[in-house]
């Protein structure tokens, strides 16, 4: 029905068989859409209406997730006939939404650049430790400025 979720329509129906995989191992897990365990694309050209309640996800993630063709079947619910999904997409989605934003440069700069601010801010909640460290670090740079 349209209240219950794809993923509990796959268990309740037990399509094992159809899906060549145990009922136990449709993949899952957090059951509110946080871990992104369910995710699963879209594959019928004329999908039947897929509507998502609370996903566990920022808006913003949840409408690249449509955009995209992805959807998490514990927050996903389906009204009509037709729908084929591809299971076990939760590698994909994660390297789309967030391994990709990790490695560019500007999320490594932004990274950097919010240690660096964090570093500052703890030194100087605590003066006397920032200035025993730098003393130490110069005492250490002073032996190799004499040798050259």
């Amino acid at each position: 029905g349209k209240d219950e979720t794809i993923l509990a329509a796959l268990e309740r129906h037990q399509i094992s068989d159809r899906l060549s995989m145990p009922t136990n191992m449709i993949p899952s897990d957090c059951r509110r859409g946080n871990c992104m365990t369910c995710a699963a694309s879209i594959c019928s050209p004329r999908a039947p209406n897929v509507t998502v309640t609370d996903d566990g996800l920022s808006p913003h993630m949840s409408r690249l997730m449509k955009e995209k063709g992805y959807i998490l079947t514990c927050s996903s619910h389906v009204v009509g006939e037709g729908l084929e999904l591809e299971l076990g997409e939760n590698h994909e989605v994660w390297t789309e939404f967030y391994r990709r934003r990790l490695e560019d440069d500007q999320a490594r700069f932004m990274g950097w650049a919010a240690m660096a601010r964090a570093r500052r801010k703890g030194d100087e909640r605590n003066v006397p430790r920032w200035k025993k460290e730098t003393e130490s670090v110069l005492k250490e740079e002073k032996p190799d400025q004499d040798s050259k």
